[in-house]
Order: C-alpha cells, then sequence, then structure tokens
C-alpha cells in the first residue's frame, strides 16, 4: 500500500494511527508489528518516502462507536479501579526492531 501510494502521489509520507485490534487475540499485535514494519521497510527500499511510523495506541482508548470494547494499544488498560497497565506482544517486539533498527529474521519466522 505505501508504495502504491508514493508512486501515485510522490510525496513525503508518515504513517499514523496504524495498529490493530487485539481484543480476540493478544499476539495478534506482535504479528501486526512485525509484517506492517516489514512492509514499510520494503516500500522505503522501493523508494518511498517514509519519514515516521507511528503505533497507535500506546495503551487501550475510548473510541466513541465502540467504547472500550476495541483493544488498540500497546498496553492493556485494565477494569480495575487503578487501571492497571500489562505490557502485550507487541511492546517487546516493537521495542525489538527499534533498538535492532529493522526487523530481524528471527522476528519474521517467528510471525510470518
Amino acid at each position: 500500500m505505501t508504495s502504491f501510494i508514493h508512486d501515485r502521489y510522490a510525496l513525503p509520507m508518515y504513517l499514523t494511527e496504524t495498529g490493530t485490534d487485539a481484543a480476540a487475540d493478544p499476539e495478534k499485535i506482535a504479528s501486526w508489528v512485525v509484517r506492517y514494519v516489514q512492509q514499510t521497510h520494503l516500500a522505503k527500499k522501493a523508494g518511498a518516502d517514509v519519514r515516521g511510523f507511528f503505533f497507535w495506541s500506546l495503551v487501550d482508548n475510548y473510541e466513541w462507536n465502540h467504547g472500550m470494547a476495541m483493544k488498540f494499544g500497546l498496553y492493556e488498560v485494565g477494569s480495575d479501579v487503578q487501571k492497571t497497565r500489562t505490557a502485550r506482544s507487541g511492546v517487546k517486539v516493537y521495542a525489538d526492531i527499534i533498538k535492532a533498527r529493522g526487523v530481524s529474521d528471527a522476528l519474521l519466522e517467528r510471525y510470518p
């Protein structure tokens, strides 16, 4: 998709509010992060001028048309009074990608 946008408009781009609902499958966010960051990297190699990639959202948030039912955050927000934050699988994966400045072969094998 990123290459299509680049080919059509040839403008710099920032990928914002990227993420997926993790309510049904907690491992889904880790897989999603690996695949989307890798595809963004491939688009950059193909010439797309991608200047930023921002995950949506750090913590679960209120969605106007879904309330708190959709879980988009890298951190789960508990329903307890303290609203305890618990890291989802995507946190470590995203940190590993950032530290390595890219998606490792090991991550690509683990999350095809």
